[in-house]
Parts: C-alpha cells; structure tokens; sequence
C-alpha cells in the first residue's frame, strides 16, 4: 500500500533524525470507515479509510517515537495501531504506539485527557492536531 505522502516526500520519506526517546501526540489515525469524506486519504484492501493521522502516527512509529494516537473510536485506534505495529516489526522495528480516547468535540473531556498525559508523561515534543470528524 502506497502511502498518501509518497507523493509529498517521495518514496523513502524525509530524511530525519532518530526520534528515540521522543514523544508525539496526534489526533486522529484510526482507521476510518466513510472515505467519501476524506479527500486526502487511501484506502486498505478492505476498504477501511487511512487518512494524515493515521499517516503521521506511522511514520512516526516507524522513525523511533512513543506515539499516542487519540480518538474518539477505540476499536478503529486499536485496529490501526495493529497494523502499525505489524509493519514497524517486518522492519525490524518495535512500535511504540499506544492509544487514548479523546473526542474533541467535549472541551470537558479533552481537558481532562490533557491533564491524565501531563501527570503521567514527563515530556510531550510534538502535538498533530488534526481536525475533528464530526461525523
């Protein structure tokens, strides 16, 4: 499956420094089940939507970075966090992924998510704020 940013950074992707020991936050990732709506996204074999999120939760996994995937669906962060893991170990790598539920439509809850990742992480090097889907 060819990703959606081979077109941006080519083939092999950026070429970017060990992201070991960093940790990313990204909204979004999960595996998505209405494509009609993401114009920006691929699609597995089975028809499941990939879209940025899921694309930026990739690459950075693959590059080394404890990433958390937040969602609102934890069935569909899970799912994509399998196949994450799935290609990260064919390389060779282990995939630091795990996920969080977060619906960005509760400014309530999302607080409360924040305020859970800053009592139990020590550092946050990047955040992925993708828009919600208000589906």
């Amino acid at each position: 499956m060819q990703s959606i940013l081979h077109s941006i950074i080519g083939p092999a992707g950026p070429e970017i420094a060990d992201l070991n020991g960093k940790v990313a936050l990204v909204t979004g990732g999960a595996l998505g089940e209405s494509p009609s709506i993401h114009p920006l996204g691929t699609f597995t074999s089975d028809r499941r939507h990939i879209g940025i999120g899921y694309e930026i939760s990739r690459f950075l996994a693959r590059m080394g970075c404890h990433v958390i995937m937040a969602n609102r669906k934890q069935d569909q962060g899970e799912e994509a966090i399998s196949k994450i893991k799935a290609e990260c170990s064919k390389e060779g790598k282990e995939a630091k992924i795990e996920w969080t539920q977060l619906d960005l439509g509760s400014l309530k809850l999302a607080k409360e998510v924040v305020t859970k990742l800053r009592e139990r992480l020590d550092r946050l090097d990047l955040v992925s704020p993708l828009p919600p889907d208000t589906r």
